[in-house]
């Protein structure tokens, strides 16, 4: 090994050691690290970010290729690359300018999936995500309150080749485009718009992840002969709303209470940042919005997803929620906090499709 290629791989072994994998585990530097999910949409942000600071030269988003990050010798080779191109003068195209959306967008198209934009009419435009699977029902992906489609990047890659899914940017958040403060209903009108232009209105499964729940519900009450299903997943039944909705804002300061497990470096904090000082943040529901009239109206199958280690909506709540709508499953996973279908893509996956064959709904 060369004392240029040690010099470069030393520092991101480190990082990837400490700040990703919080010193429990080893690596190599030919550890596959997109296959084994340690690099993921969300830590990849990460990455870049260390690159630039540690090494001063930016990784443009078309280089944000399997080839490029597939482990720790492959980021070495890019970064001597671009390194090259500067000590000879040439600036790297499209690094800094790039948003940590933007980033998150690039790598996880960078693990096969598909990035697309759809006019909607009225000036909307969405951005969504998406993989090729089974089409018979497709799994529709609705981020929580201020998250991006990336959010369900691991849950996106690792049902890739299963079924068809397609996880959506909410107007205001992410790269979609349109209204400057819509509420959840508004989103919801704009998701049934969606699955009109894309799917023909076709029966889909719908998932909604924590706030993005309400989404999910409010979308089925308008249109059950499409939703052929719902699952809520981080979302429950809470005693006093405006109460634990004030509780919530103070949690925005510490992003980490989301997260199973936190890590020091995680870009989370800084999406979260960046989506709570958006007009579309404060204009998505009240307090209110959060209790048992959510839960009306409901005529669909529903699958109740928690985590076990929620610090958010405890396993209480869950269970409330679960015993508020009729003939509802409750699934409760083993390490898993706030975003199951992050922390436990896998277990999600297995639950929606054991759920789906008892209800005889096949996907």
């Amino acid at each position: 090994m060369s004392s240029q290629t040690s010099e470069i791989e030393a520092p991101i072994l480190e990082f990837i050691t400490n700040d990703l994998l919080r010193g429990e585990e080893e690596i190599e530097t030919d550890t596959p690290l997109l296959a084994l999910g340690i690099i993921d949409s969300l830590s990849m942000v990460s990455i870049l970010s260390f690159i630039q600071r540690h090494f001063h030269v930016d990784i443009p988003n078309d280089s944000i290729t399997v080839d490029n990050f597939e482990d720790v010798t492959a980021i070495a080779k890019i970064i001597r690359q671009r390194l090259e191109l500067d000590s000879g003068g040439n600036k790297a195209v499209g690094g800094s300018e790039a948003s940590p959306m933007e980033q998150a967008v690039a790598a996880i198209k960078a693990r096969g999936v598909r990035s697309a934009r759809y006019s909607l009419g009225n000036d909307i435009e969405s951005h969504t995500l998406s993989v090729e699977g089974n089409p018979n029902v497709p799994w529709i992906m609705v981020p929580g309150l201020g998250n991006p489609a990336s959010a369900y990047g691991n849950l996106l890659t690792t049902v890739r080749g299963q079924h068809t899914a397609l996880a959506v940017d909410l107007v205001g958040f992410g790269l979609s485009t349109g209204l400057e403060a819509p509420t959840f209903r508004d989103h919801a009108s704009h998701l049934e718009r969606l699955l009109e232009v894309r799917f023909a209105r076709q029966r889909v499964l719908v998932m909604g992840s924590s706030a993005g729940a309400l989404v999910a519900l409010e979308l089925a009450r308008r249109a059950p002969k499409i939703v052929a299903a719902l699952v809520l997943m981080g979302f429950g039944l809470v005693d006093d709303p405006v109460a634990w909705k004030a509780e919530l804002d103070e949690l925005w300061s510490n992003p980490q209470a989301f997260r199973i497990p936190p890590g020091p470096s995680d870009p989370f904090g800084e999406l979260l940042a960046t989506a709570r000082a958006r007009p579309a943040f404060d204009s998505f529901c009240t307090a209110e919005d959060y209790g048992p009239k959510a839960l009306k109206g409901i005529s669909v199958p529903v699958l109740v997803v928690g985590g076990k280690e929620d610090r958010i909506v405890s396993s209480e709540a869950t269970r409330a929620m679960a015993s508020a709508i009729p003939g509802s499953k409750l699934v409760e996973l083993g390490g898993a906090g706030h975003f199951p279908e992050r922390e436990r893509p896998q277990d999600v996956i297995n639950a929606v499709d054991s759920f789906l064959r008892e209800r005889g709904i096949f996907s």
